[in-house]
């Protein structure tokens, strides 16, 4: 073995670690603490504004469940869904039951012990979003 291939076996061996860190930090129960829009490009009227304070609203209410076995249940006052997920670098990818097709990736802003800060960009919404999710007991 060479030097370049231990430092690529190495690095390799880093990556997989950093990724199961991340995978236990993950893995506990959730909910949206804040939400924040980009809305440095958009003039909002009266209507625009109320229709965001509501979806903030209800988004503060969504609690999200990641456990080691890949799967996720996610729930709020009206419903719940639940199916896999799995990290892809510094992305959270989200999948109902097997249809692959359907996943949906979320970029990852910050991941520690109790927060989380996941990116909702333009293809989910109309708006880029924020959630910022802390940990909660459930116990």
């Amino acid at each position: 073995m060479n030097i370049k291939q231990l430092i690529a076996g190495l690095f390799v061996c880093i990556l997989m670690a950093c990724n199961g860190e991340n995978e236990r930090m993950l893995c506990k129960t959730w909910q949206v603490s804040d939400v924040l829009f980009d809305l440095s490009e958009k003039q909002l009227d009266k209507e625009q504004e109320v229709a965001i304070a509501l979806l903030k609203e209800m988004l503060t209410k969504n609690i999200y469940s990641f456990h080691a076995d890949g799967t996720y249940i996610t729930r709020n006052a009206l419903a719940g869904a639940e199916g896999k997920w799995k990290l892809s670098g510094d992305e959270i990818i989200f999948t109902d039951g097997d249809n692959e097709k359907q996943s949906k990736r979320f970029p990852i802003l910050k991941l520690t012990t109790d927060t989380l800060v996941i990116s909702m960009e333009n293809d989910q919404t109309s708006v880029p979003i924020t959630l910022v999710l802390t940990q909660i007991n459930t116990q």
